[in-house]
Formats: C-alpha cells, sequence, structure tokens
C-alpha cells in the first residue's frame, strides 16, 4: 500500500501506469476508473482507452512518470477532469441537431391547420 514500509521494494512493487492502450479490466487501473469517473448517460464509465490517453498525455505535459510513486492517486484525481473535449463537442452537435429537428417540427405542426 502506498506509504506503507517496503512500498515500491521488491517485496511490495510499485504500482506503474499501462504505458498503451485500454486500462479495462487492468487492475487496479480499471477499478480506480470505475469508482471515480463521473457516469455517463445509462451509468456507464466512460472510454476506458480514451481515459487512458487523456491521462497520459496529461503525465507528459506535466512531467509526471508513469510509475511516481503516487500514480494511482493521481489517477483517481485526475483523469476525469482532463477528458477529451471531443465527447463534449459531440455531444453538444447532438443537442443542436435534435434541437433543430424539434425546432422544424414545431414549425410545420403550427403552420399546418
Amino acid at each position: 500500500m502506498l506509504g506503507s514500509p517496503g512500498y515500491g521494494t521488491a517485496e511490495t512493487p510499485a504500482l506503474t501506469f499501462p504505458e498503451f492502450g485500454t486500462i479495462r479490466d487492468t487492475q487496479p487501473w480499471d477499478r480506480i476508473a470505475r469508482d471515480n469517473a463521473p457516469k455517463l448517460t445509462g451509468g456507464h464509465v466512460p472510454d476506458l482507452r480514451k481515459l487512458a490517453d487523456a491521462f497520459r498525455k496529461w503525465c507528459g505535459e506535466k512531467s509526471v512518470k508513469p510509475d511516481a510513486v503516487s500514480i494511482e492517486k493521481t489517477f483517481a484525481q485526475r483523469p476525469f477532469a482532463v477528458m477529451p473535449i471531443d465527447q463534449l463537442a459531440r455531444f453538444a452537435q447532438l443537442v443542436g441537431v435534435v434541437a433543430a429537428r424539434l425546432g422544424a417540427v414545431y414549425c410545420i405542426s403550427h403552420t399546418v391547420t
């Protein structure tokens, strides 16, 4: 356990965040993400590959090594604030399309007598 005597030794190896790929079914990263990620519609967690890639990018920008002493704590606190904006942009685009269609339906329904 982090901070306990022997942490990071041969008896208790330090954790390393995976260098590539998804963290799905990769413990403890999968569990940390599922416990801490804000849930999407339907109670689903965000795409774990995108989340891992965003965290790796953030680590690179901040010079945080994947085997840093408190990498699991950092991951639990950070990855959800650095999710790619493209997901938000896609959601906004979808909302705009739905609103435009609803507006068109509203206009059509109120012009037909």
